[in-house]
């Protein structure tokens, strides 16, 4: 057995034994260790699943991949998202460890084609994500990448969101808030300790909660609604538009780089946008991602929205934040909203 691999059972052994530390490293960064020729050949595969990017007056990846050789895969087990990738009918030190690390009913599904991605949890430290992913041959495995790309980004970014999710409520969450929204306007979210309530308008349907360093807000705008049906994206656009006028200095929905698609959203049917605001006057911009959700029982639309404003800052993060705390938003089972 190599040093390093006597050294990661050690640490296995060790950690059983006691807590393990918690997993230390970049939001964005995925290790990936395999075989350097497999690795330039399955690049473009494993960017296609892994390193989607973010509309931004710059574009960002949500993820960023690193390539590491196997030997020093033990330089990077603190970190929370690693990769072991090889091909197992291939020559090399990465196909010997992930056949290894499998154990022998699992290297059967892989060489009879059942199965080709195995996720750990925690292996060597807590908050921790390990996918090995494996076929026989390179050929088999680059089909397999590219078929199942939204399920190997969703492996890495799902486990990160909910991790996100328990920290942005561990402290202070904002409950007696939540509950006055419910009270009053049928509709409710989570708000974290650290977000104000910048604007509140009952008259006019619509609360903007705002944090500052860098800029980033959400709100929440709602109206009767016209059709049984979520807005049409011309709509989103005249109603943000609409928003960004009177309560953002004249914010508006940049024209290029839009992306709409049905979807649903707080278990109903939606239309979920996202692209650039912009304001010319201020020479600003930056990304945003909204929801028009159409609630029957109410005859309403909603508008449920977040924004970015980091100027030579990563936004993906804050973006991301912003995103999970949407995603509570919620109608109450009775009570419409306000008309």
């Amino acid at each position: 057995m190599r040093p390093w691999n006597i050294l990661l059972l050690a640490a296995g052994i060790l950690f059983g034994c006691q807590q393990k530390p918690v997993s230390v490293g970049s939001e964005k960064e995925i290790v990936v260790c395999a075989d350097s020729l497999e690795f330039q050949l399955l690049r473009p595969a494993l960017q296609a699943a892994f390193e989607r990017e973010l509309p931004t007056p710059a574009p960002e990846r949500i993820f960023e991949m690193k390539w590491a050789p196997v030997a020093e895969l033990r330089r990077h087990v603190h970190k929370p998202r690693l990769v072991m990738l090889g091909c197992l009918t291939a020559e090399n030190a990465a196909a010997r460890q992930v056949a290894a690390t499998l154990d022998a009913t699992q290297r059967q599904q892989v060489l009879q084609g059942e199965s080709y991605l195995f996720k750990s949890d925690d292996p060597w430290r807590r908050q921790q994500r390990l996918l090995i992913l494996a076929a026989p041959t390179r050929e088999e495995l680059q089909q397999r990448l590219t078929a199942n790309a939204a399920e190997l980004f969703e492996s890495f970014e799902l486990p990160l969101r909910a991790l996100i999710e328990q920290q942005l409520y561990s402290v202070r969450e904002q409950q007696e808030l939540a509950r006055r929204w419910e009270r009053e306007y049928g509709w409710s979210l989570r708000v974290p300790h650290d977000y104000f309530i910048f604007k509140e308008l009952p008259a006019e349907r619509f609360v903007m909660l705002r944090r500052t360093s860098p800029e980033r807000w959400l709100f929440v705008a709602w109206r009767a609604a016209n059709a049984a049906e979520p807005p049409t994206l011309a709509e989103v656009i005249a109603w943000r538009d609409e928003i960004g006028e009177k309560y953002y200095e004249g914010d508006r929905v940049a024209t290029h780089g839009l992306t709409a698609a049905p979807a649903e959203f707080a278990g109903r049917p939606a239309l979920e946008v996202r692209g650039l605001w912009e304001n010319e006057a201020k020479v600003a911009g930056g990304p945003f991602h909204c929801w028009a959700i159409y609630d029957a029982a109410r005859r309403t639309v909603f508008l449920v929205d977040v924004a970015v404003f980091a100027p030579g800052m990563d936004k993906v993060p804050h973006l991301r934040r912003l995103e999970i705390i949407a995603q509570t938003f919620h109608t109450a089972a009775a009570a419409p909203a306000a008309p």
